[in-house]
């Protein structure tokens, strides 16, 4: 591969990274703040971090039980993984968001809102 072609690949590569980084972390705002339940943030952003630290601790394991263990399968596996973790969180964000909008409105509490007091 020519040093031109590998230097654009790369350079293409790092800015998908970038933009995929803004986007998880907008994400990630979104989940842990714009819909936790008022009442309990502090308890969710608690298990959210948790998250966090759970990440780095699991990875190596994981990746040498799958991609380093069965090779291209284990990389397969691995992607199918990350892609239904990805598809679930999907969906309970749509649905998060739904109940909030829903709440908010005052449909399921009988036109009070959920934030305030009854």
């Amino acid at each position: 591969m020519p040093t031109w072609s590998a230097s654009v690949i790369l350079l293409a590569a790092a800015v998908l990274h970038t933009f995929a980084e803004i986007l998880s972390q907008a994400g990630a705002w979104g989940l842990s703040f714009e819909l936790a339940d008022p009442v309990r943030a502090s308890a969710n952003q608690g298990v959210f971090g948790v998250g966090f630290s759970v990440g780095p601790l699991a990875a190596p394991i994981i990746v040498n039980a799958t991609a380093i263990t069965y090779g291209f399968i284990g990389w397969v596996v691995l992607g199918a993984v990350f892609l239904a973790s990805a598809v679930g969180i999907w969906m309970i964000a749509r649905r998060a968001s739904a109940m909030a909008a829903r709440d908010a409105s005052g449909h399921a509490t009988g036109g009070i809102p959920a934030s305030e007091p009854a």
